[in-house]
């Protein structure tokens, strides 16, 4: 009753399977190899883009008329806060993918030190935006 009797092809089934799964598994590796190669390039670009940004930001919002309005104080913790989340993120991610070198493998107290600054600043840099979208609705920016 609970025995069946195994398909004639049931080696057919088998290769077939056997060559999908290598399929899947060489398309796997094709796609991990294709983001490999632009988080290599485009990464870079990304940080650049990030730090110069952020840094013209931050010139721009140290004039002495921006910092009178709280909005502006906010943003200029924005763009420092925004500089740590790109170095602690892509900058370190791109090290890696070039050097294989892991910074959170190099002690416990490296590791929890850096996931700790990524954490906050992450935190903190959506709620400086919050905090601005608030600020800014109350004067009547928006």
């Amino acid at each position: 009753m609970g025995d069946h009797p195994e398909p004639e092809n049931s080696s057919l089934i088998d290769d077939v399977t056997s060559g999908i799964m290598s399929q899947n598994m060489s398309n796997a590796f094709a796609t991990k190899r294709i983001a490999i190669q632009l988080a290599k390039y485009c990464l870079p670009m990304l940080i650049l883009s990030g730090t110069i940004g952020n840094a013209l930001s931050f010139i721009v919002l140290l004039r002495k008329r921006m910092r009178s309005t709280s909005i502006y104080v906010y943003l200029l913790c924005l763009a420092c806060v925004d500089m740590l989340v790109l170095y602690t993120s892509a900058f370190k991610t791109w090290i890696r993918i070039l050097t294989d070198f892991e910074f959170l493998h190099q002690s416990g107290f490296t590791c929890k030190t850096t996931m700790f600054v990524l954490l906050v600043s992450q935190h903190m840099s959506a709620w400086l935006i919050v905090v601005v979208t608030f600020d800014s609705s109350e004067l009547g920016v928006w």
